[in-house]
């Protein structure tokens, strides 16, 4: 199961960026919800972060992610603090965090 996550590996550090910024704040998680029910997508589902030992995370991680795949869409559009996450720089100038999410991942 690992060897075949290591071909996708940058779309599934795509995903998990964008769930710790989904799930990083109340007001986050609003904005997501707020986007989901303009598209009319339900999910009862939760976005769950993977942990390297349990492959079944990383599966449900993405399943998840699969479903709300317009969403993530139209919150990189709607929502200015998603799309500045991605662009925020360290003190050597390197982007913090690998993303946003394209339709290919």
């Amino acid at each position: 199961m690992c060897d075949g996550l290591k071909e996708i590996d940058v779309s599934v550090v795509k995903i998990q960026n964008t769930i710790r910024f989904v799930r990083s704040s109340p007001s986050r998680l609003l904005a997501f919800k707020k986007c989901a029910e303009k598209l009319h997508i339900e999910c009862k589902k939760s976005f769950c972060l993977d942990v390297a030992t349990r492959w079944n995370l990383t599966y449900l991680m993405l399943e998840a992610t699969e479903k709300f795949e317009k969403v993530f869409v139209r919150l990189g559009q709607s929502e200015p603090r998603y799309m500045s996450y991605f662009l925020e720089v360290d003190s050597k100038g390197n982007k913090k965090n690998i993303g946003p999410l394209s339709l290919e991942d």
